[in-house]
């Protein structure tokens, strides 16, 4: 939910219903993401904010109301820094949000587009990625203001019934 002005702190999701196989949640640390950046790229990223897109759900269908960006540049979302100090631990950590219609101020979109395929490309190669399986009665609790998390495909002729509840946060700080 990066594309709120404030996002939650903190996620827990219990399961209810899982199907046999795949429907996993995939997390990744990017706190540990953050300090295996290379030098370069990490100067990079220093200072610089990035437009979370809010005309897309979580599985990129548009919104109610909401028209495809033509413009990212000046398409609805909220604006946080790439990388933010965690409140608690003053630890650096890359806070990205999605990737699809996402934008890096002050620059050209082909900038904004070829830097953050560079960052993505770092973050998805799940060096730093835990998988859960889910079984009936899981409930897996994170902070969502230095962990990513990712619901993989499954079988849609199977249910996967969760509950999920946030906490609320404060606006991500530099």
């Amino acid at each position: 939910m990066s594309y709120n002005e404030i996002p939650p702190k903190a996620s827990a999701l219990y399961s209810i219903e899982v199907p046999p196989t795949g429907g996993n949640t995939g997390f990744l640390n990017m706190y540990t993401e953050y300090n295996a950046l290379p030098v370069n790229l990490r100067a990079e990223l220093a200072g610089r904010k990035l437009k979370h897109d809010s005309t897309h759900n979580s599985v990129y269908e548009l919104r109610q109301g909401m028209e495809i960006p033509i413009d990212l540049t000046t398409s609805p979302g909220a604006v946080h820094p790439i990388v933010c100090t965690h409140p608690d631990s003053d630890k650096k950590t890359l806070f990205l949000g999605r990737r699809k219609y996402s934008y890096v101020l002050g620059l050209s979109v082909q900038q904004s587009e070829l830097l953050l395929d560079r960052v993505w490309a770092h973050c998805v190669n799940r060096r730093f990625y835990w998988h859960h399986q889910w079984r009936v009665g899981d409930l897996v609790l994170w902070d969502n203001r230095y962990v990513m998390h990712q619901r993989e495909p499954f079988d849609s002729s199977y249910r996967r019934l969760m509950i999920r509840t946030q906490i609320q946060g404060n606006r991500p700080k530099q």
